[in-house]
């Protein structure tokens, strides 16, 4: 019997009715858990590669503007992009999650223009924005969702 390596072999393949098949003649196949794994991981390299990529551009530009237009520019190209769909993004891994909040770690010292060996912890740059570290927005959107289904006024998709 032939490797099988894809669904569509899988389901292609004649059934002998006194053959019976064994483990090593059906390749692992991806299981939805896996899919979705690989999926918000390839999800969170793109958003994270994006948002670098226009944070590089803004610290070309950050002598020309002022703090306040700086974080204005921050906020809707950077951290829209982190806030876009992210209560999709509860329950993965920490790993992930300290990707996205690197991301914004990054933000708030370019708008302080704060070194990473500052002597200034990120957690007092985060408070002085006002923003929530990358769980605990996850977190609130979620309760956000919750409260406005509960109350009827979530958007239809819910």
């Amino acid at each position: 019997m032939p490797k099988v390596t894809s669904r569509t072999q899988l389901e292609t393949l004649p059934l002998h009715p006194d053959r019976v098949a064994t483990h090593s003649d059906v390749a692992l196949l991806p299981t939805p858990t896996m899919m979705s794994r690989i999926s918000m991981r390839s999800q969170v390299a793109k958003t994270v590669s994006t948002c670098y990529s226009v944070l590089r551009q803004l610290r070309t530009i950050r002598r020309s503007v002022s703090r306040s237009v700086l974080q204005s520019l921050v906020s809707a190209l950077v951290l829209s992009r982190l806030d876009y769909g992210n209560s999709t993004l509860a329950g993965v891994s920490s790993h992930l999650l300290s990707r996205l909040q690197s991301v914004m770690n990054a933000a708030a010292r370019l708008i302080f223009s704060s070194s990473r060996f500052h002597m200034q912890h990120i957690t007092q740059l985060l408070r002085q924005l006002h923003w929530l570290k990358a769980p605990e927005q996850i977190a609130f959107k979620q309760s956000v969702l919750v409260y406005k289904c509960l109350h009827g006024s979530a958007p239809a998709t819910y």
